[in-house]
């Protein structure tokens, strides 16, 4: 039996989210079984949602409004931006360990080079 993909996206409210037929199309696209449920969640509840990543019940989170910085203090580690930022809207399991990322500088310093042909935007403030 092949397992099942289990992914999803934290936050309130999150209802109006087309995540699930992005990330569902993504997975089938790659051959991939899976879902990517709205986890429309309190903020009380998302270290039990860490925990459930944490035994593999989950396999990954995406975290939105309002608990990118709440949930960074339910994981094991931050990595990368996160780790700078204290705001996490990717967990990931590594080993027994979730490891919150930040995906969100990277993707906006992208865009505003795609959009503008941006130079020299490394370290440069930000509004």
């Amino acid at each position: 039996m092949v397992a099942a993909w289990r992914l999803g996206l934290v936050g309130h409210p999150v209802g109006h989210s087309l995540s699930p037929a992005i990330h569902e199309a993504a997975l089938a696209s790659c051959g991939l079984i899976g879902e990517y449920a709205l986890l429309d969640r309190e903020e009380r509840e998302l270290a039990a949602l860490v925990a459930e990543l944490r035994r593999g019940e989950r396999h990954g989170l995406n975290v939105t409004i309002p608990y990118k910085l709440a949930v960074a203090r339910c994981v094991d580690a931050l990595a990368g931006a996160a780790t700078a930022l204290g705001a996490v809207n990717t967990l990931v399991r590594d080993g027994e360990r979730v490891v919150g990322h930040n995906t969100d500088v990277a993707g906006l310093v992208r865009a505003v080079r795609e959009a503008l042909g941006a130079d020299g935007l490394d370290g440069a403030p930000a509004v």
